[in-house]
């Protein structure tokens, strides 16, 4: 806590204690915000791997399909 806050709330300036609950709660708030912007990057994160991952399993199938279809054809 800087020492301007200590100061104020050792005089028990009622002023003082209202703003320095108000920054109290706005940190709150931003590290919340930050948990929420956080989880949202780690799930956002793991649906593209999954997606991306299929994907491209799809294209391998779709490629090794193509090779089959080659091979049958020339016989």
């Amino acid at each position: 806590m800087p020492a301007t806050a200590r100061t104020a709330t050792s005089k028990k300036d009622p002023n003082a204690l209202a703003a320095l609950r108000q920054v109290k709660r706005e940190a709150e708030t931003l590290r919340q915000s930050v948990a929420a912007r956080r989880g949202g990057l780690i799930t956002g994160g793991a649906v593209f791997v999954v997606v991306y991952g299929r994907l491209a399993r799809r294209r391998r199938l779709d490629r090794i399909e193509g090779k089959l279809d080659a091979v049958m054809d020339a016989n």
